[in-house]
């Protein structure tokens, strides 16, 4: 067997021909699956794979038949964190060196109009556009990020900008009690269910011990439910 021969333009095109329509036996997919496994491509080769697939597109009747058989197929939580973790930071794969076209930048804006305002699942009322009380300044959000030794109090995280978070969403409620500190990322995430943000930022701050609750200043409804949501909610 000769290593390292690269066949002709020519020998390539046969092969590939007489390759067409060809299936693969599920006792070959297996064989070849199992002398994959932890197999990795050199840097180049992805490179030189990621170049010849540049430009290229997919019709309508292949995107069919990926979508069907992907249909019912779940990935673990490893395989999503794995997913999660290379695609941080990175450009989405199916844009690098595409433009939108107008048509599809209308679109886009017209299904935005549609997520904000009072026409979101969130909306409350128009409160996020009630004005801060004027105690509210630099200095003292300063003040609350010192104790919260400028940590995200969910993801720990050190190393980013910090918001003040109000823990019952009313921006006049300054008490230190009432306030946070968080990431960009985990203050986006309180616009979701916001009574469970709140229980649950309001029992993180107990097991912190940057506050005491006198337990009577609640019923016991609402110490009942602090105290499950400590054990479902370890993060967001």
């Amino acid at each position: 067997m000769r290593y390292n021969y690269k066949h002709s333009k020519e020998t390539i095109r046969k092969i590939s021909l007489s390759n067409t329509g060809k299936k693969h036996s599920k006792e070959t997919k297996l064989k070849l699956s199992e002398i994959n496994k932890g197999k990795k491509l050199s840097k180049d080769i992805r490179d030189k794979m990621s170049r010849s697939r540049m430009g290229h597109s997919v019709s309508e009747i292949t995107r069919k038949k990926i979508s069907l058989a992907k249909v019912g197929i779940k990935r673990t939580d490893e395989q999503r964190k794995r997913m999660s973790d290379a695609s941080k930071g990175k450009p989405k794969p199916w844009m690098i060196g595409r433009q939108p076209s107008e048509e599809t930048r209308r679109k886009l804006s017209e299904a935005h109009k549609k997520l904000i305002g009072e026409l979101s699942c969130n909306w409350q009322g128009g409160k996020s556009f009630e004005p801060y009380s004027k105690e509210f300044n630099r200095r003292f959000k300063m003040l609350i990020r010192e104790r919260d030794e400028f940590t995200c109090q969910v993801c720990a995280n050190k190393d980013c900008k910090l918001d003040i978070h109000h823990i019952d969403y009313n921006k006049k409620n300054n008490e230190p009690y009432n306030l946070v500190s968080l990431c960009k990322t985990c203050h986006g995430k309180t616009n979701g269910n916001r009574q469970k943000m709140e229980y649950f930022f309001k029992h993180r701050l107990i097991l912190l011990e940057h506050i005491s609750y006198d337990e009577s200043m609640f019923d016991e409804e609402y110490i009942r439910k602090l105290k499950e949501l400590s054990d479902s909610y370890t993060k967001l």
